[in-house]
C-alpha cells in the first residue's frame, strides 16, 4: 500500500481566495522550503507566488532549500497546472487529473526548473524557476504550482509487517502555488454542466456530474443543489446540496453525489 501526504505551502481554502501555509512536523521532512518573494508580487504577505507580469515577460524566481541533516539530500522538482479534485478542492501539486481541453496556457509550458537538485548536508541552496508570460494579452489567472519531493531508495522508505504482509511507503512533498497575471481584472464566473452519469465507487451507487469552468478565474462560494426525478414526474427521489466549493479556472472536474 502506498500513501501520499502532501503538505501545501499553497493551500486553497473553501470560503475565500486565500492560499496559506500548513506546517509539517519535523519528523516528516528532512528539508525546508522558503519561497523568495519578488518585487512584482501582488501581495507580499503571501508565502506563495502571485505575480503581476507583462505580456512576453520572462522572470526568474527563487526558492531557498535548507538541509539540516547529516546526509546529502536529492530533491525532485516538478511543475503542474492547478486542477480541481472530486472534493471540490483546488490542487496545485502533481496528480492524475487531466487538464481540460479548453486550457490555453498550462503552467507546465511556461515554467522551467531543474528536475533534480542536491542539497549538501547541513547546508542550503537556492533553486531558480524561470517563468515566461505568454506574448498575448490576457485577463485572468494562470495557476499551478511547483512540487518538491525528497528522492529516496525503496529500502529506506518502506516498512514491512509480517502479520499483514504489507509494505507501507509514506511520501511527503511541499507544494508552492504559482499564480501569474497580466492585470487584476476580475472575470465574470461561468459554469457548464457537461455530463451526468450513474456509477459506483467502493460498491456504493453514485451520480457523476461533470462540470467545466471555462474562465481563467476561480469560482468561490458556490452552491450546488441536485435533484433526481423520474421522467415527467415532479416528485424527486434524491436531493443533495453542496455549499462553498472553490473551483479552479479553466478546468473540467467531476463531482460525485452519494
Amino acid at each position: 500500500m502506498k500513501y501520499r501526504k502532501q503538505i501545501f505551502l499553497g493551500l486553497a481554502l473553501f470560503f475565500s481566495f486565500f492560499i496559506g501555509l500548513i506546517n509539517a512536523e519535523a519528523s516528516e521532512f528532512n528539508y525546508s522550503v522558503t519561497p523568495v518573494i519578488p518585487d512584482n508580487q501582488i501581495d507580499k504577505s503571501k508565502t506563495y507566488y502571485d505575480l503581476l507580469m507583462s505580456p512576453g515577460q520572462s522572470q526568474t524566481v527563487e526558492v531557498q532549500l535548507q538541509n539540516d541533516t547529516e546526509n546529502d539530500l536529492v530533491i525532485e522538482n516538478s511543475i503542474n497546472s492547478a486542477t480541481t479534485n472530486l472534493n471540490g478542492v483546488v490542487e496545485y501539486g502533481a496528480n492524475n487529473i487531466k487538464a481540460d481541453a479548453s486550457l490555453k496556457y498550462n503552467l507546465k509550458d511556461l515554467a522551467t526548473v531543474d528536475s533534480e537538485v542536491t542539497i549538501p548536508k547541513k547546508s542550503g541552496i537556492v533553486l531558480s524557476i524561470k517563468l515566461t508570460m505568454p506574448n498575448e494579452k490576457i485577463d485572468g489567472v494562470i495557476a499551478g504550482g511547483i512540487t518538491f519531493k525528497e528522492k529516496q531508495a525503496d529500502s529506506t522508505t518502506a516498512t514491512s509487517s509480517d502479520e499483514q504482509g504489507l509494505a507501507i511507503k509514506n511520501e511527503y512533498s511541499y507544494v508552492v502555488a504559482i499564480l501569474l497575471r497580466q492585470n487584476e481584472t476580475q472575470l465574470a464566473p461561468n459554469l457548464n454542466l457537461l455530463d451526468v452519469t450513474a456509477g459506483q465507487v467502493n460498491s456504493r451507487n453514485v451520480i457523476n456530474a461533470q462540470f467545466q469552468n471555462p474562465e481563467a478565474t476561480y469560482l468561490n462560494q458556490l452552491k450546488l443543489e441536485n435533484k433526481v426525478t423520474k421522467k415527467e414526474v415532479v416528485k424527486y427521489y434524491f436531493h443533495h446540496q453542496l455549499i462553498s466549493y472553490k473551483w479552479h479556472l479553466i478546468q473540467t472536474f467531476l463531482i460525485q453525489f452519494h
